[in-house]
């Protein structure tokens, strides 16, 4: 709804074939209203490696046209790490407004909104995972129910100044102030709150209930082997664990690095990872010709007739499970 009004015909928005499948058909119904045309970027798998990606989405890009970009920091279905601040920065050198969808950001990583040039030059950071939010994205949005684990309907938004004009909440209720003789917007950049709060009769249940979790994640004592408690050992111990599964799965089904989505730099630093599953299964091929339809099937079985929940994912026609 915001970027309706700036959009028009001749104008380009840009996602990747790993977006989260329910952004795409938002982008597409936006084109649809606006005559924008949507860019998908296709990224093949097996992702070779960060740098491919970044080389597929700048060859993408076409300055002056490019309006908007959203990028996957943790991709959902191939529970890949993107070279987000990398891409980000491609794409707003090519005058785009950057939307960063963090869905799966909190809790897996370090988030950091600000950080002051100190903390960049500082000799304790030599590597630019101490850039901040506000150095790379226009807009950056996550939840707080997935990894966080508050109540459903708790989540927020970061923007930058140079698009919180642009914005408009969903539903237009009492909180939302219109600049008088204009279409930008807010005429204070205070109202913009007031706008995204006030808007009928919210519950704000599951927002009131993010510093019970906050205190929750950070009550947490010092692992063994841990330098630290709270939110780094929880973030350890999960990856940790995760990535222990992986390997055990690797080996008891024979698989190769091959057979992953992408590479091992890429599936660190996140409690998920998507894992092949064996070549056969049940008689069935399950790296050729699968469809959707097979992965739901597939996972129905794990549920009902092994008590396991996990998810089931067609990608290419083949199948995978990814574990957290």
């Amino acid at each position: 709804q915001s970027f309706s009004l700036s959009l028009k015909k001749g104008d380009e928005v840009l996602c990747l074939s790993l977006t989260y499948g329910s952004t795409k058909k938002i982008l597409s119904q936006l084109c649809v209203s606006t005559g924008a045309t949507l860019v998908i970027v296709h990224i093949p798998l097996p992702v070779l490696s960060e740098e491919d990606v970044l080389l597929r989405v700048s060859a993408a890009l076409s300055p002056g046209r490019t309006k908007l970009v959203i990028l996957d920091h943790i991709t959902s279905n191939t529970a890949l790490v993107l070279p987000i601040k990398s891409l980000a920065t491609a794409c707003r050198s090519a005058g785009a407004v950057v939307v960063v969808d963090a869905a799966h950001t909190l809790f897996n990583q370090p988030v950091h909104l600000y950080r002051t040039l100190h903390d960049l030059y500082s000799i304790n950071n030599k590597n630019n995972s101490s850039i901040g939010v506000a150095n790379y994205a226009d807009i950056w949005i996550t939840n707080c129910h997935k990894w966080l684990c508050s109540p459903k309907g708790a989540a927020f938004m970061w923007l930058s100044p140079r698009v919180i004009y642009q914005m408009r909440p969903a539903i237009i209720s009492h909180g939302f102030y219109l600049q008088e003789g204009s279409d930008r917007g807010y005429s204070e950049a205070s109202k913009l709150l007031s706008g995204f709060v006030w808007d009928g009769c919210r519950d704000y249940s599951a927002l009131l209930c993010v510093p019970s979790t906050l205190r929750f994640w950070t009550s947490f004592p010092q692992l063994p082997g841990q330098r630290s408690g709270g939110w780094e050992a929880c973030r350890f111990y999960s990856q940790n664990l995760v990535s222990q599964a992986c390997e055990f799965l690797k080996v008891q089904w024979g698989l190769s690095e091959d057979d992953f989505a992408g590479p091992p730099a890429m599936r660190l630093g996140v409690a998920m990872v998507l894992v092949p599953l064996p070549a056969i299964v049940r008689g069935r091929n399950t790296r050729i010709g699968q469809t959707d339809v097979d992965a739901f099937q597939l996972q129905e079985l794990l549920h009902h007739e092994h008590r396991i929940e996990v998810p089931v994912k067609c990608l290419e026609g083949k199948l995978f499970i990814r574990i957290s």
